[in-house]
């Protein structure tokens, strides 16, 4: 393979892809693949790829997967906003939040895959995503109800066994968390406020699988903010002001808007 990258280094669509040169909407999603692997082998930098549309978006993904493996991402989002509000579905949005915790957390360059809707979807900064990273080490004081707290904050989905991401569980003094970053979920043990041991299991036969010291655990969600939310409800209730007066069902946005200010006080979401 090295052989075939060197090959095409001399390409012109790799030269004008490397050298952000115009011209490469002809190549067949084949070409582009090559050409893209090619560019980024040669020069390996943070390299954003938009298509027209998820179905493009994915095709690009699954062509780029075997020519570099963990160096490309996929950030892939419903085309239609009521598609994405009422069936938009777990592994989607588990995907979303999986390239966003390897972009945070891996400083190597990646190839990342979208389309024209993720592009403008809108994401917290990373300083901000990063912020709400949770560093649990062994021996840490932590309250549990704390942790709790911090885990719905940062998105997490409370369930009675946690068999997915995103989701977590609390039982005695044991809390299961599942992020996003990991291929196993984490038990958390606690003596009084202080973590006692932390520990990787399998979610069947709930075996430990590995013990650790420390564990890193991304937040479950996009809708995280930098400051007090009041002062984003305030600017929520802002534009509302500014819209209602051209809708045409003011009460129904109104009260949709209000739900919404509700559920993301109370830090409510849905994967």
């Amino acid at each position: 393979m090295i052989d075939l990258w060197q090959l095409l280094g001399s390409d012109e669509a790799v030269w004008a892809l490397t050298n952000k040169q115009q011209g490469l909407s002809a190549l067949t999603i084949n070409n582009e693949a090559l050409v893209v692997a090619a560019s980024f082998k040669q020069r390996p930098r943070n390299l954003v790829i938009v298509k027209n549309n998820l179905y493009m978006a994915q095709q690009l993904y699954r062509k780029l997967t075997p020519l570099l493996e963990d160096d490309v991402l996929l950030f892939a989002m419903e085309e239609s906003l009521r598609v994405e509000a009422f069936a938009s579905t777990p592994t989607m949005y588990a995907g979303q939040m999986e390239t966003l915790a390897r972009l945070t957390l891996d400083s190597c360059p990646k190839v990342i895959v979208t389309h024209t809707v993720g592009l403008i979807k809108y994401l917290p900064k990373v300083e901000v995503f990063k912020s709400k990273i949770l560093d649990l080490k062994v021996g840490q004081i932590i309250n549990m109800n704390q942790l709790r707290e911090i885990l719905i904050k940062a998105g997490y989905k409370y369930t009675n066994r946690v068999d997915q991401p995103l989701t977590f569980s609390v039982r005695g003094d044991v809390v299961d968390v599942f992020s996003i970053q990991e291929d196993n979920p984490i038990r958390i043990e606690f003596f009084d406020d202080e973590v006692d041991s932390i520990r990787y299991f399998e979610t069947t036969t709930q075996r430990t699988i590995q013990k650790v010291d420390e564990v890193l655990i991304v937040p479950a969600s996009i809708l995280i903010y930098d400051e007090d939310f009041n002062k984003v409800e305030e600017r929520i209730k802002e534009q509302l002001n500014r819209d209602i007066h051209r809708c045409d069902f003011p009460d129904d946005l109104s009260n949709n808007v209000s739900r919404d200010i509700e559920y993301l006080r109370k830090n409510y979401f849905e994967h």
